[in-house]
């Protein structure tokens, strides 16, 4: 078999190396690598060289080869040194892909050339004799092969490009082309000269830090001009993920300083104009005759570089605000207490406005190591006090934290006031890329773009006027929570929730004298609403929350947004949409509640959520089944190490039972639901005795029956209904605990007397013969057929089979003599029509009697015996 080598031209780009090592899935030949490549091809091989081989020219033994391939070239010229030591006296075949005009070969080279090279890529000539031959090809060669049709045709842009490249683009991209690969790498749109001065800025370029900002500075010297060197530099700042990048080309006496960046934190018009130059804030060129050592103008701009960089995170950024402050005459055991309930571990000792004293934790713990915990704080705490202007950076808070050996500095404005307070965690977190008060805004745009779609016009017109009283009133107010949640999951609803950095009750009446609906407002909470027949909005001012002890009552102070989310059960439900004109529909996303609901997860903010609040644990199961979300595993071991702490005896019973009828209330299979409280330990929470042991299959037949006798979730009593196989077993002993506790309706009262009649009855008789006992009979046709469902499922044998036959025969006994035919009777008196029919019954159930004529004489008997 004949062998041969594939050359492209030196300083080859992606169009020549895509279409040499391609054409080895043609020929018989290997691929000779360049003397030079472009750097950005160089970078690709590199990566991919496991992929694409090839040979090194000085390792050919050309009396093996029969003929040779030129790839992107046709001039053996400019394939370099290369060409001089090709063979002069043996005769080649010389096979020709390329798009270019025919150069010079030796007359030794017989050459062979692609028929119809009009196209904008040698590329395409090679992707189309290999679609011909029906040849396969991976998904990164068809993202090599995409490099190069983008390359030599602008991404298909220079006149020069042809529907065939088109084409090409068209099939690389089915077959797997990667466009991001594509990017990352692809240098299209720049002459020789503009790649070699892109090599020369990589080459030079340095990253610098100053202030928290990042930016490159880099220059080359050449000889002559290069056309569009801004261009390059456009590029440079891709290819080197920076946002601030400032170049400078030497050209002899020449100096072009050329400035990109974005204007946030590095001004480079600013930096330029300290040169002659000018811009804009984001981009800016200056040009000038050097009259100095280009090493000291180096040193120059990178001090009027550093001059202009702002903190890019300042201590105000990541402080902790408000900041929690004692009084000098608070006691060290009221300080423990307050450290202790916040999680602080240390506190600011404020006289009026002034900072006079710093109280650490360890300073408590000594106090109380001997027994001081009554005397004050201001015995106790630090006076050299060291604070922190709020407009530093954090280079600085850290540098002034290690000097002072101390963990945390209150945070000042320029009046000295006290602002915020700023602590090593802090630090840390932010250098370690984990904001604390920054968040993750996702695009207005899109969210308005939502509120449009999904709300209804009069629900915008409301939210509209409470952006405009708001900005009015100078408050701040955020559509937060459920509804926020909703609107992404695109669940309609008119239940708003608003909460406001201020008096949520003003706002509320000020929004109330347009909207004109019933309002209610709860001055110790801070809460007010407003509903009317399209909507109901509930406004509350932001609050934190702090649990004394686990299921306790929460104890309420305001606050901001961000700690008024804090307080609040899932991540999902800590999504907010701005309200205020200046930043309406921007969402804030404080704890990743986006992604959660994307990835359809059920997330606490913290380990000790379902402590605080047990009934957050029927939440998450309610959330599961009512949106399809799944809890997160973590949480399956909060939950489960939570139910280990025996929660039972300090739970709010009230709220748990609201908790359980909205769970059970939203349609879901109610079996599916007792089966996840059964798998992940709920039902400690109900009552610690509880003894569960039905299967699903006999729970959605117990669920089957009750729909089929017309019982559904409409039905007030559902939910005791849906809890019935879980209670069952306590209720025959503890129904008292469960009356009390639980506070049932007066139907399910009834419920259970009616059950435990029954089965008392029951128990005495079940040794005797229980289908001749009219008395147990007529205990169970008192009981609800709802009651009956659970009986005939769920209860064991021989009860179940009895309330089975009861079914079956209670029609059976059922008088042919009716009251209205007694009551027409002149000779029966109405109060012992009652009493008739009941016999009736009990001598049809007994066998005495079974026709009508049996009841007839029955029924006169009965009025001559009573006169």
């Amino acid at each position: 078999m004949k062998k041969g080598l594939i050359f492209t031209h030196n300083n080859s780009d992606f169009d020549g190396i895509a279409s040499a090592f391609m054409l080895q899935k043609i020929f018989n030949a290997k691929v000779v690598m360049p003397e030079r490549v472009e750097f950005q091809v160089e970078a690709f091989l590199h990566l991919y060289e496991y992929i694409f081989p090839f040979v090194k020219f000085e390792d050919v033994n050309f009396e093996e080869i029969d003929f040779l391939v030129f790839a992107d070239t046709s001039s053996p010229q400019r394939i370099g040194s290369f060409y001089g030591s090709l063979p002069k006296d043996k005769e080649l075949e010389v096979y020709i892909f390329d798009h270019h005009t025919l150069g010079y070969f030796p007359p030794n080279f017989r050459i062979m050339r692609y028929p119809d090279t009009s196209v904008g890529s040698s590329v395409t000539l090679v992707w189309e004799e290999i679609k011909k031959r029906g040849i396969k090809y991976s998904e990164i060669e068809a993202t090599l092969m995409l490099l190069g049709v983008y390359e030599d045709t602008g991404r298909l842009l220079y006149t020069s490009t042809t529907y065939r490249d088109a084409s090409a683009v068209a099939d690389l991209i089915k077959n797997g082309a990667n466009l991001m690969v594509v990017s990352r790498f692809l240098e299209s749109g720049m002459n020789p000269y503009q790649r070699q001065l892109l090599e020369f800025f990589l080459d030079n370029s340095s990253k610098d830090f100053y202030n928290g900002v990042e930016y490159v500075l880099t220059y080359a010297e050449l000889d002559t001009e290069v056309e569009d060197a801004a261009l390059v530099v456009h590029k440079l700042r891709d290819l080197i993920e920076c946002e601030n990048v400032f170049a400078v080309l030497k050209v002899k006496d020449t100096i072009h300083l050329i400035a990109r960046g974005l204007g946030d934190y590095l001004n480079v018009r600013k930096v330029l104009e300290n040169f002659g130059g000018g811009g804009h804030n984001e981009a800016a060129a200056a040009t000038f005759r050097l009259k100095e050592d280009f090493s000291d103008f180096l040193d120059r701009l990178r001090s009027a570089i550093q001059k202009e960089c702002k903190p890019k995170v300042r201590v105000k950024d990541v402080m902790t605000s408000p900041v929690r402050v004692l009084s000098p005459e608070t006691s060290v055991e009221e300080a423990r207490k307050i450290l202790l309930r916040y999680g602080h571990s240390g506190v600011p000792i404020l006289k009026g406005d002034e900072i006079v004293g710093v109280l650490s934790r360890k300073d408590i713990d000594k106090a109380t190591q001997h027994r001081l915990g009554q005397i004050e704080v201001q015995k106790i705490m630090s006076r050299n006090v060291i604070t922190i202007n709020q407009d530093a950076s954090l280079d600085e808070a850290q540098k002034l934290m290690i000097e002072k050996e101390i963990g945390r500095l209150p945070v000042v404005n320029e009046k000295n006031k006290l602002v915020g307070l700023i602590t090593r965690t802090d630090i840390l977190r932010v250098w370690h890329g984990i904001n604390i008060k920054k968040t993750k805004e996702l695009s207005t745009k899109r969210v308005i773009l939502d509120l449009n779609i999904r709300l209804d016009q009069k629900i915008r017109d409301y939210l509209e006027i409470v952006s405009d009283v708001s900005d009015k009133l100078s408050l701040k107010s955020f559509l937060v929570g459920g509804c926020v949640r909703d609107l992404l999951l695109n669940i309609h609803s008119n239940d708003m929730d608003i909460v406001v950095e201020g008096d949520a009750i003003k706002l509320a009446q000020e929004v109330n004298k347009y909207i004109n609906g019933e309002f209610f407002s709860y001055e110790k909470f801070r809460t007010a609403t407003i509903k009317n027949k399209e909507i109901k909005f509930d406004f509350a001012s932001a609050r934190t929350e702090f649990y004394s002890c686990p299921a306790a009552k929460p104890l309420i102070e305001y606050s901001d947004l961000h700690n008024d989310m804090y307080r609040r059960d899932f991540s999902i439900n800590t999504l907010a949409i701005s309200l205020n004109s200046d930043s309406y529909g921007k969402m804030i996303d404080f704890f990743g509640g986006y992604e959660d609901i994307k990835l359809k997860r059920i997330r606490v903010l913290h380990p000790l959520s379902y402590v605080e609040d047990p009934t957050r644990i029927i939440r998450a199961i309610r959330f599961e089944f009512q949106l399809g979300f799944k809890i997160d595993k973590a949480d399956e071991e909060l939950i489960k190490n939570a139910m280990e702490l025996k929660l039972f005896n300090v739970i709010s019973f009230d709220v748990l039972k609201e908790e359980l009828k909205l769970m059970f209330s939203h349609g879901s299979c109610p079996g599916l639901i007792i089966m996840r409280m059964k798998e992940l330990n709920v039902f400690k929470l109900i009552h610690p005795k509880v003894s569960f042991n039905f299967s699903l299959d006999r729970l959605r037949e117990y669920f089957a029956c009750l729909k089929s006798e017309g019982f559904g979730s409409y039905l007030k009593e559902w939910w005791f209904l849906c809890i019935l196989p879980i209670i069952y077993n306590i209720l025959k002993s503890e129904d008292r605990f469960f009356k009390r506790k639980w506070k049932f309706t007066k139907k399910e009262v009834l419920y259970i007397e009616k059950l435990k009649k029954f089965l008392l009855k029951f128990s005495r008789k079940r040794n005797q013969n229980i289908f001749k006992d009219f008395e147990l009979f007529e205990t169970l046709e008192g009981i609800p057929v709802e009651i009956i469902c659970f009986l005939k499922i769920l209860e064991e044998k021989p009860l179940n089979d009895y309330v089975i036959w009861f079914e079956k025969n209670r029609g059976v006994f059922k008088p042919l003599i009716t009251g209205e035919e007694l009551s027409n009777r002149s000779d029966i008196r109405p109060a012992f029509i009652g009493e008739i029919l009941r016999n009736l019954k009990k001598e049809r159930f007994l066998g005495n009697i079974s026709t009508y004529e049996d009841e007839l004489k029955f029924v006169n008997k009965f009025i001559s015996e009573k006169g």
